[in-house]
């Protein structure tokens, strides 16, 4: 049986205030790939799953967006845990990434 987590998700603000240069980065990172990210989530049987998205900020919150019973949200809803990651389109990484 999977585990359920239910802990709240902190606002954008509240990780600008926790995490003020891993924020910076992921905002100017997300600027300059034209707001290209990857989504890790975990399959049903354990295994990672990567999808390319475009995140939004809203309202004070950064929001992944897409469409309805996809892989990827079937995913998020039996387990929430994922990593974002911004699209690293050099390859030197001269100007950082950041992985929320």
């Amino acid at each position: 049986m999977a585990a359920r987590y239910h802990r709240r998700m902190a606002s954008w603000a509240e990780f600008v205030a926790g995490a003020p240069k891993v924020s910076e980065t992921f905002l100017r990172r997300h600027a300059a790939t034209g707001g290209l990210c990857m989504l890790a989530t975990l399959r049903s049987d354990g295994f990672p799953r990567i999808s390319p998205l475009e995140p939004r900020m809203f309202e004070g919150q950064l929001w992944i967006g897409g469409m309805p019973n996809t892989y990827k949200f079937r995913d998020l809803s039996r387990d929430p845990r994922f990593s974002l990651h911004t699209a690293t389109i050099d390859t030197h990484v001269s100007d950082g990434d950041a992985k929320l």
